[in-house]
């Protein structure tokens, strides 16, 4: 919603190297989902965003994830996620698309998500390690860092950035606690991850932590080759 094409401008020059934004095909449902937000305005949005990254020589990647989770079977999801790209209209080399699978957050998105939001529950049988504690830093506003996007209650706080650096928190003992416990299927004796499914959907944010690390050195590598 805020991502006119004055600030799009400014996160460009400023060296943004990938935007990732929420969206969905259908307005109404978006509307519905998302307020205060409204379909029109972040289509403008993207459109502008668009028009600016063509524009320049180093062009970031733009992942663009479909919301609507209402598709129970992967034909569906693919349906889904081409009407979105039918949404946007001309096809940018920089856009790649992405069906989201919805997952409990924590444990705190179970009441009611079924009948009001589509969630279905995703268990599989493997066990796979979260990949957002080795891929994000999340800051409150109160400079807290979290291990996980979905704490909005500041439960898994691992340091501040008011009185550590991020590298002494990135590295510091709390941090490599959670990770040990992440990577030995220990992740019940974190409170936070206690009741998310997470480590059992099969994927998130684009896959395995394997997956996602690889793609996340690819891109770093080929803006690497591009810049010199």
């Amino acid at each position: 919603m805020r991502l006119t094409r004055d600030v799009a401008e400014e996160l460009l020059d400023a060296g943004a190297g990938m935007f990732q934004i929420d969206f969905r095909a259908d307005a109404e449902y978006f509307d519905a989902m998302a307020p205060p937000g409204k379909w029109e305005v972040v289509r403008d949005n993207l459109m502008g965003l668009f028009a600016l990254i063509s524009s320049r020589s180093f062009q970031p990647a733009v992942v663009l994830k479909d919301l609507d989770w209402r598709g129970e079977t992967a034909q569906e999801r693919e349906a889904s996620l081409r009407r979105l790209q039918d949404v946007l209209g001309e096809a940018y080399s920089f856009v790649r698309y992405q069906s989201y699978r919805l997952h409990n957050w924590s444990g705190d998105f179970s009441a009611k998500a079924e009948s009001h939001f589509g969630y279905r529950k995703h268990w599989g049988p493997t066990y796979h390690p979260c990949s957002h504690l080795w891929l994000a830093m999340n800051i409150h506003w109160n400079g807290n860092v979290s291990i996980c996007c979905r704490d909005l209650l500041q439960h898994g706080v691992v340091g501040n950035v008011r009185e550590q650096s991020l590298a002494e928190i990135w590295n510091g003992r709390d941090m490599r606690r959670m990770w040990l416990l992440m990577a030995t299927k220990r992740h019940e004796e974190i409170p936070i991850c206690r009741k998310c499914d997470r480590p059992w959907t099969g994927g998130y944010s684009g896959g395995s932590v394997w997956r996602i690390a690889c793609v996340y050195a690819g891109s770093k590598l080929k803006r690497f080759l591009k810049t010199g």
